[in-house]
């Protein structure tokens, strides 16, 4: 990978389809490219599984990455060039790794209800505070009060703009 990589963590969830757009709209403004990663098995599950069950949970992470980065990049007239992996292991590790050659490391905030993790969930927590590279975690979005009967919502992120370095 080269410095010119803006690497995202795709789980399928809102919040890395969330992440995906903020990278794509990122890496069109620095004239760079987007890696997207997903890591099987799925954090919480055996990382020991073998076999049967261990194809189809890397067919299972393979489809739902697919779905995702083709979902974001139809809403792109013009999307920077993207490219994929798919990875086993365990996210943390695989994205610090990944972050050693990355010029940037977006991922979406999924919330949290835990005291401890208050801000950041556990993994985004990890990856701010270990990674080799500017990490970007985009929170979840929050409603916001409801005026004349609709309900609007905001990110609490700053959109990427051009006088990012």
């Amino acid at each position: 990978m080269s410095e010119a990589v803006i690497v995202v963590g795709i789980d399928g969830s809102e919040g890395s389809r969330r992440a995906l757009r903020w990278a794509l709209e990122e890496a069109r403004l620095r004239g760079t490219i987007v890696e997207g990663v997903t890591v099987w098995p799925a954090r919480g599950t055996d990382p020991n599984i073998t076999g049967q069950q261990a194809e189809h949970a890397r067919r299972h992470a393979d489809e739902m990455q697919r779905h995702v980065i083709d979902g974001v990049l139809r809403e792109f007239d013009a999307p920077p060039t993207v490219s994929y992996q798919v990875v086993h292991g365990d996210v943390i590790e695989v994205l610090l790794r990944m972050s050693t050659d990355a010029s940037l490391l977006v991922i979406g905030s999924h919330g949290t209800s835990s005291v401890r993790h208050g801000a950041l969930g556990s993994v985004s927590e990890a990856l701010a505070r270990l990674a080799d590279c500017p990490v970007v975690v985009l929170p979840v979005p929050v409603a916001a009060p409801q005026h004349g009967g609709l309900a609007t919502t905001q990110s609490g992120a700053t959109p990427p703009s051009a006088g990012t370095p």
